[in-house]
């Protein structure tokens, strides 16, 4: 048995990395919208993330983390290269080689990060993973579906997910 769960949030070093509230009208209460200020009761803005919630945040902000989104313990060791990205008929995959190189059977989870390289606002984002069981030393080349829904931006005129032509780039994780 080895374990290869990998984490689904992202643990902070401390929390100076967290993301703060803005108060930005202190004379308005929020219990009571409309009443006036009443022994230190104020409105708090906790859309601070915006879209990048999470991984993303730290991303932005260009944080390390303690321990990031994905971040996984294991009794033996990875290595993974040779990333390869093709297209057939408008849909995109993906193929990395992971090996086992260390010295017990085990699993672990190829992840896949994507971004629009012209968009200098858009973070990394989780666009595919898969899961592979390798003995001692065993090398395979695991395909990764890439979720191009992943790669879309919102576009508030048309109020829909819009997958925008350009130059993406990919790695994994």
């Amino acid at each position: 048995m080895n374990p290869s769960g990998r984490l689904p949030v992202t643990f902070p070093r401390d929390g100076n990395q967290l993301p703060r509230p803005a108060m930005t009208y202190p004379s308005v209460t929020t219990s009571n919208p409309g009443e006036p200020l009443r022994g230190g009761v104020f409105h708090v803005d906790y859309n601070i993330e915006g879209a990048d919630v999470g991984y993303r945040w730290f991303d932005r902000q260009r944080l390390s983390p303690l321990f990031p989104f994905g971040y996984g313990l294991s009794y033996t060791t990875f290595t993974a290269d040779s990333l390869q990205i093709t297209q057939q008929d408008e849909q995109l995959h993906a193929s990395v080689v992971v090996k086992n190189s260390g010295e017990r059977a085990g699993a672990t989870v190829a992840q896949l990060y994507g971004r629009r390289i012209d968009d200098p606002g858009q973070t990394w984002r989780l666009v595919g993973f898969h899961k592979v069981m390798l003995e001692v030393g065993e090398e395979r080349t695991i395909p990764i579906g890439i979720e191009p829904r992943c790669l879309a931006v919102f576009d508030p005129a048309s109020r829909n997910w819009q997958l925008t032509s350009g130059d993406y780039q990919f790695r994994h994780g």
